[in-house]
């Protein structure tokens, strides 16, 4: 693996930073173009930022290596403020609901990370589809229109369009506010209603997530329990880490969402949550998708906690095969790949090494 792969990984472990190794890393002689780059694509330069600096070694590394990252640092605290002034809107919007939500992910991130470390363009909200039209109708009487932002510039969602993602994918088109916030200029927000690919699998989970949402920190507003919110990011992980389409985007794999669970499982993994979150991964039945980004997770950032191998080992699923596979939407074709995930996370055309797996091939492969 190239020197400059770990050094990306090295500097996204903040929670815990080898300094030892950075320092080591940092001595040789590296690209620090495709350092940055992955950085920055990958949302982490803000983190990386903040490890150089804990570990005292800005001084130490290219000028103009650092100085990007500590723009990049400085802004994302700005948007950071800006998010939650957002966040803050949204929240006065769902006190009129009558009906069961939870805020996902960034909402709640934001307020775990060290201020500025967790951006997020986006607000997520989890209902139960027989509450998609009164979140819709709620989020409209108050300034929010369905639609894309192109070029900084709005542009409405035609109705086919609007029916045909709630009829076949597990979120809406997004809902978009101007705001004009620094770093936010619209404020945008996403109904999920489903934790698959698709809009046609069992909701069931998603009920059952509800009925055991809890309250944010210090607000009236809801999110998930801290086992439902894990396994909820597993969930969006491996949806888009295993599905063509987003290989073809190129927006299969982001480290950031990795890193949330380097840091929540940091935070909150020990006995008795290891066990909770083993129950409701198997009341749910989801052992493939979860074990998955548990068990990535673990490689990318060297996770070390003997209550996370057990969690990992109480749901691991019969076959690991599908690890190294990549379906379309349909599941109708599989793809495969034969290179190490870290190989792979850093592969810059993944699809171009994607082998079809056939029934001539025997159907299946080794991992």
């Amino acid at each position: 693996m190239k020197q400059e792969c770990s050094l990306v990984l090295e500097l996204c472990r903040f929670c815990k930073p080898d300094q030892e190794e950075i320092q080591l890393l940092l001595e040789q002689t590296l690209d620090y173009p495709f350092v940055l780059g992955h950085l920055l694509y990958n949302r982490m330069g803000a983190v990386a930022c903040r490890t150089l600096r804990n570990c005292n070694l800005p001084g130490n590394i290219n000028r103009e290596f650092a100085s990007v990252l500590n723009t990049q640092y400085e802004a994302d605290v700005k948007k950071a403020e800006s998010f939650a002034s957002a966040v803050d809107l949204i929240i006065q919007v769902l006190e009129q609901a009558d009906f069961p939500y939870a805020l996902l992910k960034g909402v709640y991130l934001h307020t775990i990370y060290p201020k500025g470390l967790r951006t997020s363009n986006d607000v997520d909200i989890l209902v139960e589809p027989k509450h998609i039209t009164s979140l819709s109708r709620l989020l409209t009487a108050y300034g929010w229109r369905q639609g894309t932002i192109r070029n900084g510039v709005f542009y409405p969602a035609a109705r086919l369009d609007i029916i045909h993602s709630r009829m076949n994918r597990g979120e809406t088109i997004p809902f978009i506010k101007e705001v004009r916030l620094p770093g936010l200029p619209y404020c945008e927000v996403d109904i999920n209603f489903s934790l698959y690919s698709t809009a046609n699998q069992s909701t069931e989970p998603v009920s059952k997530m509800l009925e055991k949402r809890q309250r944010l920190i210090k607000d009236s507003a809801y999110t998930l329990c801290p086992e439902d919110f894990l396994i909820h990011l597993c969930m969006h992980l491996y949806k888009e880490a295993t599905v063509i389409n987003w290989v073809d985007m190129g927006r299969d794999l982001s480290l950031y969402k990795f890193c949330d669970i380097y840091v929540l499982t940091g935070l909150w993994m020990d006995a008795v949550f290891a066990k909770n979150v083993r129950d409701r991964v198997c009341t749910y039945g989801l052992e493939k998708e979860c074990f998955y980004a548990l068990y990535y997770a673990r490689e990318l950032f060297q996770i070390n906690d003997r209550f996370y191998d057990w969690l990992l080992d109480a749901i691991r699923p019969p076959q690991t095969a599908y690890l190294k596979e990549i379906v379309n939407v349909s599941g109708r074709k599989r793809f495969y790949y034969d290179k190490g995930f870290i190989e792979w996370f850093f592969c810059g055309n993944r699809k171009e090494h994607l082998k079809e797996i056939t029934e001539e091939a025997g159907g299946s492969h080794h991992v």
